[in-house]
């Protein structure tokens, strides 16, 4: 079973989705649009990407 974790950004405008832990993405939450992403290889890692409480920095590891 797929599992995704969320984080808005603290303005609204900015989603981190993280896809079963090996890959997140950050989008603009109006349109849809990936903005960047990241991926790890590594099955056997499970983690959240979320916004530091300023929201400059994303987290995931």
């Amino acid at each position: 079973m797929q599992q995704l974790n969320l984080d808005f950004h603290s303005e609204g405008q900015l989603l981190a989705a993280a896809h079963d832990g090996r890959s997140f993405a950050l989008h603009h939450f109006d349109t849809g649009e990936v903005l960047f992403r990241a991926s790890d290889d590594n099955d056997l890692q499970s983690s959240d990407a979320v916004f530091s409480p300023d929201g400059r920095f994303v987290a995931w590891g």
